[in-house]
């Protein structure tokens, strides 16, 4: 997940023009928590103070729509393999359901 992260991020700085500074704005550092290609583009604008090329807009909305579903699949897995490992921790340690309730909420799981 984060090779595919960091690629991605690695080329919007292309997006970039060569006058201006190609510092990335934290919103298209987290890129793949933008709801949509259209969210991606308008932070393009507003980052780079130009809009991403009409010719290269379809190969970018693909890598953008790519790459936020991959992401968000393995984060669904991640998701699904840490309840998995908290549900035989909370188990093996024979917790009530006060017990995880409190625990979860005493760490920000809730």
């Amino acid at each position: 997940m984060l090779e595919s992260v960091n690629t991605f991020t690695r080329r919007i700085a292309d997006l970039c023009p060569l006058e201006r500074d190609a510092k990335l704005s934290t919103k298209l550092t987290d890129w793949w928590k933008l709801n949509d290609f259209a969210a991606f583009r308008a932070e393009v604008k507003k980052c780079f103070k130009a809009d991403i090329p009409l010719k290269e807009r379809s190969d970018w909305e693909d890598l953008f729509t790519t790459g936020k579903t991959q992401i968000e699949k393995l984060s669904a897995e991640i998701k699904r393999n840490e309840d998995e490992i908290n549900a035989i921790v909370y188990k093996l340690f024979d917790l009530t359901p006060e017990e995880i309730a409190l625990l979860e909420d005493s760490i920000g799981a809730r």
